[in-house]
């Protein structure tokens, strides 16, 4: 994780956000396609790379040698059609007033709404456009019922070791406690929500905010290429009206954040913004099971 603040308690504040936020969105890194910072691209939109699985067939002299190949990787345009803000405020003499961790409280209070935000616009997308779907009744759900989606899963031409199986938290609790933790998950399935490599699936992720976001929904399989994400920092093109302007990234949960801070001199108020221009989109519909809430 890193930021390009360059004032101390900028940066504490930065690392905050990342922290805070790289936490809640690990819920949509763990099954879409390019969550990534794309800086470097104009337009309003974000291409995302879909990088597809290379044919094997055998080898021969003249036709299919070491060299070359035709295979290429395709790619999808998100339109960066979301962008959020999430702020607070505070008085010189509520500074002074406040513990020496204020920056990272800050920081903290201001991502949690806007994180949240993002995420649930992910799982917003999931509806009926994603045609495969079966029920997953609570009462009935354990342990043994993952070897099921399992089947499910290979069924529908999803294979189970390269998706995530994601699940409202209430399931997620329900199959914790009929596992070991310590052969299943260890500290990640407690503290983070993640239970990796169980019955075949790549890993099983808590998703606290999809009820929320999707009531019908009790989880869902899927692969990467199910939705794709993309973010883009939204540059302000006048810098001199700020104290300090720069972005909180995380390249492993993929996002990217700009971060904006102001005073007032006649006040002594002074404003701390965080915002997310981003995207989402559903790609591969066939990527992706719907699990329904019974």
């Amino acid at each position: 994780m890193a930021n390009t603040m360059t004032n101390m308690q900028s940066r504490i504040f930065a690392e905050a956000v990342v922290e805070a936020n790289g936490a809640i969105l690990t819920n949509i890194s763990a099954f879409t396609l390019g969550l990534n910072k794309e800086a470097g691209q104009k337009g309003e939109s974000v291409r995302v790379p879909i990088i597809d699985v290379v044919a094997a067939a055998d080898f021969d002299a003249d036709n299919n040698n070491y060299a070359g190949g035709d295979h290429t990787d395709e790619g999808v345009d998100i339109p960066l059609n979301r962008h959020k803000v999430a702020k607070c405020r505070y008085t010189d003499q509520e500074f002074l007033e406040s513990p020496v961790n204020y920056w990272e409280k800050k920081g903290r209070q201001c991502v949690r709404g806007l994180g949240k935000a993002v995420v649930t616009d992910v799982f917003g997308l999931i509806g009926n456009d994603f045609t495969k779907k079966a029920e997953l009744a609570l009462a009935e759900f354990n342990v043994d019922k993952v070897t099921g989606l399992v089947t499910l899963a290979e069924e529908n031409d999803i294979d189970p070791s390269e998706c995530t199986l994601t699940l409202q938290g209430v399931y997620f609790s329900k199959l914790l406690a009929g596992l070991d933790t310590a052969k299943f998950g260890g500290d990640e399935a407690i503290r983070k929500g993640v239970i990796p490599e169980l019955y075949g699936f790549r890993q099983i992720v808590r998703a606290p905010l999809l009820k929320s976001a999707n009531a019908a929904l009790a989880g869902f399989i899927s692969l990467p290429q199910s939705i794709g994400v993309g973010f883009r920092y939204c540059e302000p093109q006048s810098k001199k009206a700020y104290e300090e302007v720069g972005q909180a990234y995380d390249e492993n949960a993929g996002f990217l954040y700009g971060i904006r801070r102001f005073g007032e001199a006649s006040t002594g108020r002074n404003h701390l913004a965080v915002e997310a221009l981003y995207g989402a989109k559903a790609i591969d519909k066939k990527a992706l099971i719907r699990l329904l809430a019974a």
